[in-house]
């Protein structure tokens, strides 16, 4: 087995246009080895192309989804989305209230960050119940306070029931890419996927990658060759 890297001209051309804020597209990319057409229920989605995590997506590999977010403020108007992201459904409404029966039963990513560690949880079970992924961007937040610490307890417990497979834990930022103490690391995410649809071997490249630098996380990309 051979894989190819970041050197590789394609994956410079993402890793040079990513928006998220810890390479969570890119986690998603080399997951799924670079697949056109996915699919992404986006949860907490902010802005259309700024700190996104599905802009990428959508732009370089033309995959379309449902995202959510619970008011306008910080992209304009709803119009924004259809300007910048064509292929997304933008979604204005309470995530923690939201009945995900009425979207499709499977996607192939999903991000949960919405405002509290705690209603992150709250959203993790909702969703979990109704839907399945291949790949998840779960933010705990575990940095920030003992809700953080629950939040990361509870669904490593539920996901790791559901048979998800924990590839990365406590995905952090470096410090001036982050809100949090400028003194103090932030272990942030988990990143999770299904065994049935993401290879062992892919998963077990990617937990191979090292950068004593910074986080593997934002900076390598991995394809089968």
């Amino acid at each position: 087995m051979q894989w190819r890297y970041h050197t590789d001209a394609d994956a410079d051309a993402l890793i040079a246009d990513y928006r998220s804020q810890a390479g969570q597209d890119l986690f998603v990319v080399a997951m799924t080895q670079g697949r056109r057409s996915g699919t992404w229920l986006e949860i907490g989605c902010c802005t259309p192309d700024v700190h996104n995590n599905t802009y990428l997506l959508e732009k370089h590999l033309d995959w379309s989804g449902v995202s959510i977010d619970i008011s306008a403020d910080g992209y304009g108007v709803p119009s924004t989305w259809e300007i910048f992201r064509p292929r997304g459904q933008l979604v204005i409404g309470d995530a923690t209230q939201i009945d995900y029966r009425q979207f499709a039963p499977y996607y192939d990513y999903l991000q949960v960050d919405v405002a509290t560690p705690l209603q992150n949880f709250e959203v993790l079970e909702r969703v979990m119940a109704t839907q399945k992924f291949s790949v998840i961007t779960y933010e705990h937040d575990a940095y920030s306070c003992s809700d953080g610490w629950t939040s990361r307890t509870m669904s490593r417990e539920l996901l790791h029931d559901l048979g998800y497979d924990l590839v990365i834990s406590d995905v952090w930022c470096p410090k001036d890419r982050h809100a949090g103490n400028p003194d103090q690391d932030t272990y942030f995410e988990d990143w999770w996927v299904d065994p049935s649809t993401i290879t062992e071997q892919v998963r077990n490249a990617y937990r191979s990658l090292s950068d004593y630098q910074t986080p593997k996380y934002f900076q390598q990309l991995l394809f089968q060759s």
